[in-house]
C-alpha cells in the first residue's frame, strides 16, 4: 500500500506544483516547428503584441530572401519590391492572401508569402 501512495504522489507532484509545469511552447519556437500559412495567419492576426512582432520578424525576412539572388524552388520566381513598399502593406497583402485562399494554408508559409506578392514579381519572369 506504501508503494502505492508513493507512486501516485509521484505521478500527481506536477500538478501539486504548478509553479515547476512548464507552459506549451509558444511564439517562434512552436512557429519554427510547423510554419504554414495557418500559423503564420495566427500570429499576424494576434492581438498579443510578442505574436505580432514575430509575424513583422517573418514577413521581414521573407522580403530579404525573396529579393536575394537565392532561387526559389516554387517557380523561380523573384520578387522586386519597390523602394515605396513598408513593412505593414507587405503584411497586409500577406494576410489578405492568407484569407482569400484558406485552401492553401497548410503550405509552407515562406511560398504563401511569396505568392502573395506576386504583383511585385520582377518583369524578368515574365514569360
Amino acid at each position: 500500500m506504501k508503494h502505492l501512495v508513493l507512486f501516485l504522489l509521484i505521478l500527481l507532484m506536477p500538478n501539486l506544483c504548478p509553479a515547476q509545469q512548464q507552459s506549451p511552447p509558444r511564439g517562434p519556437q512552436e512557429a519554427f516547428s510547423f510554419a504554414n500559412g495557418n500559423k503564420l495567419l495566427q500570429f499576424c492576426e494576434s492581438t498579443d503584441s510578442a505574436d505580432g512582432m514575430w509575424c513583422a520578424g517573418y514577413i521581414s525576412a521573407a522580403a530579404s530572401a525573396a529579393q536575394s539572388d537565392w532561387p526559389l524552388r516554387d517557380k523561380g520566381l523573384k520578387i522586386c519590391l519597390p523602394s515605396s513598399v513598408n513593412l505593414k502593406q507587405l503584411i497586409d497583402m500577406t494576410v489578405k492572401y492568407l484569407k482569400d485562399h484558406p485552401e492553401h494554408r497548410h503550405y509552407d508559409a515562406f511560398a504563401l508569402v511569396v505568392a502573395s506578392w506576386s504583383p511585385f514579381a520582377c518583369q524578368s519572369n515574365a514569360k
